[in-house]
């Protein structure tokens, strides 16, 4: 597959599957962070939002930069993969449409984290890292 293909490919996962997530992140920030600081599963599941939606943005970044993949995206991509499964065990998995976004989601983590391991087999890409 060319590289303009993977890239259209994972644009078109990952883009209306971050947006629907953002909006639950932002949603669940709201709830959660009113009762931060009064007991502790509410802190973290503050920190667990917090992370999912840097992981979002930090997605949404890279499949733009699709062929340059930096260790610190991967290591992101794999923090945002735990708070969503974090979310799917809270009860996010009984409605069709996050549970679709969410594996949209874990097929592009995966791809990523999979190309960054094979690393880039054209000699134009390592010149241009």
């Amino acid at each position: 597959m060319s590289i303009k293909l993977k890239k259209i490919a994972l644009i078109t996962l990952v883009i209306p599957a971050s947006i629907h997530w953002a909006g639950i992140c932002i949603f669940s920030l709201y709830i959660f962070a009113q009762g931060a600081f009064l007991n502790l599963p509410s802190f973290f599941l503050t920190l667990v939002t917090l992370v999912g939606l840097f992981s979002l943005m930090v997605a949404i970044v890279s499949v733009v930069r699709y062929p340059k993949i930096s260790e610190f995206t991967v290591y992101t991509i794999g923090l945002g993969c735990v708070s969503l499964i974090i979310a799917i065990y809270i009860g996010f998995y009984e409605v069709p449409q996050l549970l679709i976004s969410a594996t949209s989601l874990f097929l592009v983590s995966a791809f990523i984290m999979v190309e960054y391991v094979r690393g880039p087999r054209n000699k134009s890409l390592k010149q241009d890292q």
